[in-house]
Order: structure tokens, then C-alpha cells, then sequence
């Protein structure tokens, strides 16, 4: 998936707290790995938002 699309998502979870729990944004050889990928992306972006103020 282009690297956009992930931004995207990481944004909108940002603004609403909701995401896809399937990830269908992150590659990935299957459901495991894209959550996996997602997941900790979301974490990530999530504590630098609050790290940052």
C-alpha cells in the first residue's frame, strides 16, 4: 500500500480515536503482520502526540 495511505490512517486515528482493526492500510504477508505493523504505528504515533502536547 503506498505510504500515504498509512498517514491517513495514523491522521484519522489521531483526530477520532478510531482505526481499521485489520490495518488494510500496512502491508504485510497477512492479518498478523498488518496488525501487528498498525498497531504499533498507532501506539507510536499516539505517544509522540502526547509527548509533544
Amino acid at each position: 500500500m503506498p505510504r500515504h495511505l498509512i498517514a491517513e490512517e495514523i491522521d484519522s486515528f489521531l483526530r477520532t480515536g478510531d482505526y481499521d482493526p485489520h490495518c488494510a492500510a500496512w502491508p504485510g504477508e497477512g492479518f498478523m503482520e498488518r496488525t501487528k505493523r498498525g498497531r504499533r504505528d498507532l501506539l507510536q504515533a499516539l505517544c509522540e502526540q502526547v509527548r509533544l502536547g
